[in-house]
């Protein structure tokens, strides 16, 4: 390497060309070379040294005789809140980004045919704990070492971090986040907000803005509820169909108006929609003692007795009605309250133990004592109330 004190050249890079370094000299005779790095990125740059202009040169260091420079860091990330459409700057700080500059010629002369080293523009993407990862887009090296500069993306979500790649090194993820626009609802339309059957099933729409892109992929639910019931009903189905604009879904089953509606798009809740919403008012068809049997000749006791089988006692049965008709809501649900009355103009009768025993389609009553003829009846569900047969 020469005596102590020769000064020498140097340079570094995937190949042992590219980066010059600076102020080379031997500091100790034909053993150790002293140098400042030049300003530069990557990792695993092989050397060679020597009198370059002189024609003289060393081989290529092995591969266990590298440099690699310090991997960025990610430090800021502004704006913290995104839109969901995407095409906005985003400005990441930090250190070790790198130069500028986008090539670098290491030590030779063009006449010496030195080799060209084409550094890349970063990457930078974002993610969080939930899947969710986008790239950013043109990101470009705004100010050298400090400053990225990118484009971000059509996306929803929360909690993203930040992870730049310069020259093939990546920082580890930012610990600053930023989040997507919530979504927020403006109206729904439509047969199944306004009028859907009890078994769900008829679509509607709700419009909006950032609800992000199209497909079912970020929705996690439609909801909706009347406060009274103390039940929240879910469509199904629901995908974006217009993108940031509208979710299309389909009613689920329930009863009940004065609905409003929310819905969840990758873990951030909407506002909470005061559309009125409702299903549509039950109808009674028919009242009968059985399937095929009307019922007028029901006891006026309210109850009927039969002997009991092999005992000798007497056994007492309610007279049962059996109301057909349609949305009155599902069996088996404790908020699903069923209430009737039948009578006439100057007398009103209250039925006991009402329910839905055939979801949708079909009420059972016991009947009250009474008396009297061509009554009518009226069920309440929930809180509708349906005409008379």
């Amino acid at each position: 390497l020469g005596p102590k004190d020769l000064p020498v050249d140097a340079q570094y890079g995937p190949a042992g060309e590219g980066f010059c370094a600076q102020s080379c000299v031997v500091k100790a005779a034909s053993t150790m070379i002293e140098c400042q790095t030049a300003q530069g990125t990557g990792a695993l740059h092989r050397w060679r040294v020597g009198k370059f202009s002189h024609g003289w040169e060393s081989a290529l260091s092995g591969l266990s005789d590298t440099t690699s420079y310090t991997r960025p860091v990610v430090v800021g990330v502004e704006p913290t809140l995104l839109s969901t459409y995407g095409g906005e700057t985003v400005v990441l700080t930090g250190v070790n980004f790198g130069p500028n500059e986008t090539s670098f010629s290491g030590c030779k002369s063009r006449e010496e045919k030195s080799e060209t080293i084409n550094l890349p523009n970063p990457l930078v993407e974002y993610s969080n704990g939930n899947g969710l990862r986008f790239d950013a887009k043109d990101c470009v090296m705004a100010a050298a070492h400090t400053n990225i500069l990118c484009t971000s993306v059509i996306g929803v979500g929360t909690n993203f971090r930040w992870m730049a790649v310069v020259d093939g090194q990546s920082s580890d993820v930012s610990t600053k986040v930023t989040d997507y626009k919530p979504p927020v609802i403006e109206s729904v339309e439509g047969p199944g907000a306004y009028g859907s059957s009890t078994s769900g099933g008829d679509a509607f729409f709700v419009r909006g803005d950032f609800f992000g892109p199209l497909g079912a992929k970020h929705i996690n639910l439609v909801m909706y509820w009347n406060s009274g019931l103390g039940e929240n009903f879910y469509a199904s189905s629901c995908s974006v169909s217009q993108e940031q604009k509208a979710i299309q879904c389909f009613s689920g089953q329930g009863i009940g108006k004065n609905l409003r509606y929310q819905i969840l798009i990758e873990g951030q809740m909407s506002n909470v929609g005061v559309f009125d919403g409702f299903y549509a008012q039950p109808s009674l068809f028919s009242v009968k003692r059985t399937p095929s049997v009307s019922l007028n000749d029901a006891d006026t006791r309210g109850y009927t007795t039969v002997a009991g089988i092999g005992t000798g006692s007497v056994v007492q049965r309610d007279e049962i009605a059996i109301l057909d008709g349609e949305n009155f809501g599902p069996t088996n649900a404790t908020w699903n309250v069923v209430t009737g009355t039948y009578g006439s103009a100057t007398v009103q009768y209250i039925p006991r133990n009402c329910f839905v025993t055939i979801s949708h389609v079909q009420v059972k009553c016991s009947v009250a004592p009474g008396a009297g003829r061509k009554h009518t009846w009226s069920l309440l569900i929930g809180e509708k109330q349906p005409g008379s047969p």
